[in-house]
Parts: structure tokens; C-alpha cells; sequence
């Protein structure tokens, strides 16, 4: 998360972004010290209303719940990363309820706006009608906290809102690089993906039956792999077109039930494909089992990985639905805890497959080398006959 957030502050940087939105101390010996802050897009005060000034309190961790008589009138100073049992939304929705004049959101970014330009959406089910509060609501760094908690121990704090707000996500995400790389460039490969993956899957359905059961199975099996990775890609490439990586179009809790991008959906593919392999390697090597199919056939791909299969399939499809559900229900230090194990929970077996491969693809590269030269010599010998007999 802080990576990402810190990648996103770089590209910022090198597209020459500067620092423009501002909340300012008012009263106090730190009278006219100024943090960075962004505007939510659509939650929020609009036109005239967008500025205000008054004390801030801090709300700790009362922040699904704020007490009336603690924020009414009042700049409301939240720290995001301690919301448990919400959403910002809901916290919004609270804060507007129990009168408070304004909301500094802290999150992640050093530069503020990840969270009001990138996660932020149009759809999403903010309190009243979208833009009608009366609240100015803004996003700020978490890193400020303590300087401002330092200043409201010197003398009572007093803060400033308005605009220009810090607008450089904004520029971003609308600029032509993001635009044409993220969310045209990386679609269309995706979709790419899934035309060659349902391409070959109908390729496969339509050929010529063949009557050895084993290698029919082991078509099915290529023709399972080619429909589940095509429509993991498609979907991937619909959520890249719609935000997924920012702005968001759909609500959060969409694009956070799929947070995984079908990561899970693409191991499953990953480990039939390898199931697959095995199988090739052992028809190469000439290695046979008797089984239901009788003598010589080779064992049945489904009869022997049935239940390995389904297992892939309910842990790997588990993860991503898991996942997804936990990321739409909690936030703060719950998904700071969730982001690395998430990571490390998906970094394990694709290193593992990927070693499983890479063996099995140093195994097949001789054996399938004949079996292709082979296949070519027929060929060549069949044209010439076929020529001498004209």
C-alpha cells in the first residue's frame, strides 16, 4: 500500500506536480503554518462553502461515532487508519449527522489525494445527495498528525480550509500517459489475452474427435484452462478500463471485491496447465498405467486429478472471494495488516508453480523437439508422395 502510494507520489513528481491545496493554523504562536490537503470530488461542500475556519478537535477512535457535542461546529480531525467497523463514508455520513463544519481525512499518501481522486467515486453511496453537504470534506497526509497534535499542546487549534486544494492526482490520473497506459494499453492486452485464450478453446472444441479417452480428457483439460484464463482476463481488462488502478468508476465495494484482479482464478489455470504437463510428460516418456480406460491408454487426466482439482479450485477461488470481502469491510489497521499478508498469501504459490514449470518445461523442451521434427518429417514425406503420385 505505501509502496504503491509512494510510486504514485514519484510519478507525480516527474510529471512536475506541485503543491497547491492548503489548511492553515489561524491563532497560536504557529499562526500561518499550512498542510497540504486535497478535495473529495464528490462528497462535500461545493461553490462558496468550500472554505472554512474554526477549532479543530481530534476524534481518536471515535470515528464510526463522533459525539454531537464534541465536533458540532468544529474542523473534525480523523486519522483513517483507526476506522474499524466502517467505512469513510460512514464516518462522513456521522460527522454531517452530528454537525461538524468540516472533515481532514488522514491517509497514506504523502501527497494527498490518493484517496479523494483515485478511490473516490461518483457512484459511491455518500450521505444526502451526492455534493450537497455542508461539510468540507479533504484529505490530508497521516504524517502531520503529530505536528498538529504538537501545536494543539502549545495553545487550542485553530485551522483554516479552503481552496486551491491540492489537485496534482487529479492531473494524473486525467493525464494522456495515464489514460492511454492505464486504462487503454493495459486493457486492450488483457482482452488480447482473452480473444487468443477463447480462440483456442473454440479451436479446441471444434477438432476432429479422437477415440483414446486419456488424450480426449487432456483436451478438456486445455479447453477448461483456455475459458477460465480468458474470462479472468477479460474481467481484469473491463476492471482496468473502469478504474481499477484509478479514478474509480464503479463503487468501492466493487472494485474492492476484486481487489485480486482474479489473481486466484489465473492459479487455478495455472495449476490444471500444470496438471496438464505432468500428463504430456509422461505420454512422452512413454510412461502408461492401466485404468478404467483399459491397458495402454494411459491414465484418465480427470480420474487422477479430481480431486486435487477441486481443491486448487475452492482454495484459489476461496482467496479471491476472502480477500475481496475482507478488503470491503474493513479499513485503517485492519487493511494495513491485510495488504502484506494478502501479498504473501499470493506470492507463495506462484513462486511454487512457477518452479513446477519451469522443471516441467526443461523436461518436455527434448522429448516435444522430436515428437515436432518427427511430426514434420511425416509431413514432408507424405507432400513428396503425394507429388510423385501426380
Amino acid at each position: 500500500m505505501k509502496r504503491s502510494n509512494a510510486l504514485l507520489a514519484a510519478i507525480i513528481f516527474l510529471l512536475g506536480g506541485s503543491a497547491t491545496g492548503r489548511m492553515y493554523v489561524i491563532e497560536g504562536p504557529n499562526a500561518g503554518e499550512s498542510f497540504d490537503t486535497s478535495e473529495f470530488r464528490h462528497i462535500g461542500a461545493r461553490g462558496e462553502k468550500r472554505s472554512v475556519e474554526g477549532p479543530a478537535v481530534f476524534l481518536g477512535k471515535s470515528l464510526c461515532s463522533p459525539d454531537p457535542d464534541e465536533v458540532w461546529g468544529k474542523i473534525a480531525i480523523g486519522d483513517l487508519r483507526d476506522v474499524v467497523g466502517c467505512n469513510h463514508y460512514d464516518v462522513i455520513r456521522a460527522l454531517e449527522s452530528a454537525g461538524a463544519a468540516a472533515f481532514v481525512g488522514l491517509y497514506f499518501s504523502r501527497v494527498p489525494g490518493v484517496n479523494t481522486y483515485k478511490n473516490e467515486c461518483r457512484l459511491n453511496p455518500g450521505p444526502k445527495a451526492q455534493g450537497a453537504l455542508s461539510m468540507v470534506v479533504v484529505d490530508a497526509f497521516v504524517g502531520d498528525l503529530d505536528k498538529l497534535r504538537a501545536f494543539s499542546a502549545v495553545a487550542p487549534l485553530v485551522l483554516g480550509l479552503g481552496p486551491p486544494y491540492n489537485e496534482e492526482y487529479y492531473h494524473l490520473f486525467t493525464s494522456i500517459f495515464w489514460v492511454a497506459g492505464i486504462r487503454v494499453l493495459c486493457p486492450l492486452c488483457s482482452f488480447f489475452t482473452t480473444w487468443c485464450a477463447w480462440a483456442t478453446a473454440q479451436e479446441l472444441r471444434v477438432s476432429r474427435p479422437v477415440n483414446d479417452r486419456g488424450r480426449a480428457e487432456l483436451r478438456e483439460a486445455s479447453l477448461v484452462i483456455c475459458v477460465l484464463e480468458g474470462t479472468a482476463t477479460a474481467v481484469v481488462g473491463l476492471l482496468l478500463a473502469l478504474g481499477q488502478s484509478g479514478p474509480r468508476v464503479l463503487c468501492d465495494d466493487v472494485h474492492n471485491l476484486f481487489f485480486t484482479m482474479l489473481t486466484g482464478v489465473s492459479l487455478l489455470a495455472s495449476t490444471l496447465l500444470m496438471f496438464t504437463m505432468r500428463e504430456m510428460l509422461r505420454a512422452f516418456e512413454g510412461v502408461n498405467r492401466q485404468t478404467t480406460s483399459g491397458p495402454g491408454n494411459g491414465a484418465l487426466f480427470w480420474t487422477r486429478y479430481r480431486f486435487r482439482g477441486a481443491c486448487a479450485a475452492i482454495l484459489f477461488i476461496g482467496m479471491d472471494f476472502t480477500v475481496g470481502v475482507g478488503i470491503t469491510q474493513c479499513m485503517g489497521v485492519c487493511r494495513g495488516i491485510l495488504y502484506p499478508m494478502v501479498g504473501l498469501l499470493f506470492m507463495l504459490p506462484n513462486a511454487g508453480i512457477g518452479c513446477v514449470f519451469l522443471y516441467y518445461a526443461v523436461r518436455l523442451m527434448r522429448p516435444l523437439r522430436a515428437h515436432l521434427a518427427t511430426r514434420l518429417s511425416l509431413d514432408l514425406d507424405n507432400s513428396r508422395t503425394g507429388s510423385n503420385a501426380a
